[in-house]
């Protein structure tokens, strides 16, 4: 354990260098007002067919956090992520120059960035952004687990939801389904003339049918209390 809080305190220190670097050259590492005009579902869905080699020349701004960062000497290769799915971007040292292009081989997977550029696919179809801007909007301090593994122990993922959110998309998608069906459901009541009303959280009486009940002790009334088993 110690050893593991070497390392993140350790990785935590080399990107906050990356962070006090940019800063000296007076780049701000937080901008406000970055605007992306498409999700990367939406180019999918536009081009879902594109070819090797082929160019749409149609300009996009995407935003997003960074799962994937492959350098390949003057090409860098980036997975993007946001809400809605996944596109690679391709940064070259031509088309951005070697101080642009030495920012973003400094990036990290888990860092939040904005990309501009034009929609393509490589020679091996594989749709891409051939990016002509990245901006850094928002630095990750921590790095997302191996990006292999991924976060596959049960009671980490139950602890740590919001890094089971980031790195396991089936889990994305069960709560989008979830959200969804909810909002679905508290739309049809409240059409229907129902009003919402929150339930205590605690109860001074046991509930949940044979569900085996969470037991507390309320200090300020000094009784012993249980927790509400459904909404």
């Amino acid at each position: 354990m110690l050893l593991q809080e070497t390392v993140v305190e350790s990785e935590r220190d080399h990107r906050l260098g990356k962070l006090a670097s940019l800063r000296e050259r007076g780049i701000d590492p937080y901008p406000v007002g970055w605007r992306r005009d498409h999700t990367l579902a939406e180019i999918r869905t536009r081009y879902p067919d594109l070819g090797a080699d082929a160019s749409t020349g149609e300009a996009v701004r995407v935003a997003g956090r960074l799962m994937l960062v492959r350098r390949h000497g003057g090409l860098v290769f980036l997975t993007l992520a946001d809400q809605t799915g996944t596109l690679q971007l391709l940064a070259t040292r031509d088309d951005l120059g070697e101080e642009a292009f030495a920012d973003v081989e400094r990036l990290d997977r888990g860092d939040w960035v904005g990309a501009a550029g034009t929609v393509m696919a490589t020679h091996t179809g594989e749709l891409t952004l051939e990016v002509d801007e990245v901006a850094l909007l928002s630095k990750a301090l921590r790095a997302l687990p191996d990006k292999h593994r991924g976060l596959a122990d049960p009671e980490a993922r139950l602890r740590q939801r919001y890094l089971d959110l980031i790195v396991n998309p089936e889990t994305r998608r069960t709560f989008d389904i979830r959200s969804a069906v909810i909002a679905t459901v508290r739309r049809v009541l409240v059409e229907r003339g129902f009003t919402e009303v929150e339930t205590p959280v605690l109860d001074a009486h046991v509930g949940g049918a044979a569900a085996r009940p969470f037991v507390t002790h309320h200090n300020a009334l000094d009784v012993d209390m249980y927790m509400r088993i459904a909404l």
